[in-house]
């Protein structure tokens, strides 16, 4: 048994271990609950904000990547062409000492 007291009259009122549902005093006749717990159905939305974040630092990255990826074509294309153009210059040097010796 359990002694509890009635939130109407504050009188101690004797209720079973096990007892739970709606109770009337038998000192003022009001009514109480006694051991029965509220559910509460909690709706959970996430922030998108927060959610967003890692894919836009994801994406920075993949962009980075891509830049750097770019400038390195690009001085391999410059590169190939700094080596190229002396042989280049060589052979059409070659071909006008060729057209204008004869």
């Amino acid at each position: 048994m359990v002694d509890i007291l009635c939130p109407h009259c504050e009188e101690e009122v004797e209720l079973d271990d096990d007892a739970s549902g709606t109770y009337s005093c038998p000192h003022c006749d009001g009514e109480f609950e006694w051991g029965v717990e509220e559910i509460k159905m909690i709706h959970y939305e996430p922030n998108k904000s927060k959610s967003e974040k890692p894919w836009f630092i994801i994406a920075i990255f993949v962009q980075i990547f891509f830049y750097i990826q770019a400038f390195i074509a690009t001085m391999a294309a410059v590169s190939v062409l700094i080596v190229a153009l002396p042989v280049i210059l060589f052979l059409v040097v070659i071909v006008f000492i060729g057209i204008f010796s004869v």
